[in-house]
């Protein structure tokens, strides 16, 4: 199995610090994940991170693990909606991409059809392509890389 460059390690790791910084908790668990599927050592900021949050647990500053983390599934968020759109936007997403390299253009007539196909509505078509869509547009390295890394996974024997 090829090896991931240290340089493509280290982009990905700021990438997810950067968004973590930015507000966004959950790449805490994404940098977490990422260390122990590779089997690598975990960067300070997410020891610190990390260690911070089992603080608040453990002195009971936090009701909740999810709650110290800042990571809590947004009340109010369907779940079921959240495994439908994140089990099926890359299906209609390579669908329409299908479409486009056959020369079309997005309209309503290509969400339709696409939306008959998999029985969705054209403005469900939109926004699952458009959500896939921005992960691999250019300020979105930590999301691109992600995907791209999936298969550097340690040996399964």
């Amino acid at each position: 199995m090829d090896k991931l460059s240290e340089q493509a390690i280290e982009l990905y790791l700021d990438e997810l610090h950067s968004s973590y910084l930015a507000g966004d908790r959950f790449q805490l668990l994404a940098a977490m994940r990422f260390c122990a599927r590779h089997e690598r050592e975990m960067p300070k900021w997410v020891v610190d991170a990390f260690h911070s949050a089992t603080v608040k647990w453990y002195s009971l500053q936090s009701k909740t693990l999810d709650e110290a983390l800042g990571i809590a599934w947004p009340s109010g968020k369907a779940l079921q909606a959240a495994r439908k759109k994140r089990r099926e936007q890359i299906t209609v997403y390579n669908r329409v991409i299908e479409l486009l390299d056959s020369g079309r253009g997005i309209d309503d007539s290509l969400l339709a059809e696409v939306g008959a196909k998999y029985r969705l509505s054209n403005d469900t078509v939109a926004d699952y392509y458009y959500t896939v869509k921005r992960f691999f547009e250019p300020d979105s390295v930590a999301i691109a890389i992600d995907a791209l890394l999936e298969r550097y996974g340690p040996d399964e024997e």
